[in-house]
């Protein structure tokens, strides 16, 4: 957990996840940003101040308290990932990102498919997903 001292004392407290990568490099996956840092880039751009540490196994455990609690809000959506996936994966290309973490993501996505019944669930819905994709891109454009 950090507090930013970019503009004021008052700065954004907020949540970061630090991972090393197998091939030692730090980095920073921070979610109020929506993007995965360098270390040290990240660190020149908020200037922050750690104020804590929350170590693995307690988010690990406040996550299974939590599914164990409202189980309904930690079963996939379906018809979320009907809509969204197509747009991630029709991005890999554009991708910035360094292979190793592209190729994650591609796992990651295939496991996440094969765990919802992805392609089963688009062929039985196929009608509702192509109407929820046209109401989307005609609000984004409304925009």
């Amino acid at each position: 957990m950090y507090k930013g001292t970019k503009d004021s004392d008052e700065f954004d407290v907020h949540y970061v996840l630090e991972r090393i990568t197998n091939d030692g490099k730090n980095q920073i996956y921070d979610t109020s940003a929506g993007y995965i840092y360098d270390y040290e880039t990240w660190e020149k751009l908020e200037e922050p101040s750690l104020i804590g540490i929350i170590p693995r196994y307690n988010i690990i455990s406040i996550h299974n308290e939590l599914a164990k609690e409202t189980p309904e809000d930690f079963r996939p959506n379906p018809m979320a990932a009907a809509i969204v996936l197509p747009e991630v994966e029709a991005r890999y290309e554009d991708s910035t990102r360094d292979i190793e973490y592209l190729e994650f993501l591609k796992r990651e996505i295939v496991a996440f498919k094969n765990a919802i019944k992805y392609d089963e669930f688009c062929d039985k819905h196929k009608e509702q997903i192509k109407q929820l994709r046209l109401l989307l891109n005609q609000d984004n454009k409304d925009e």
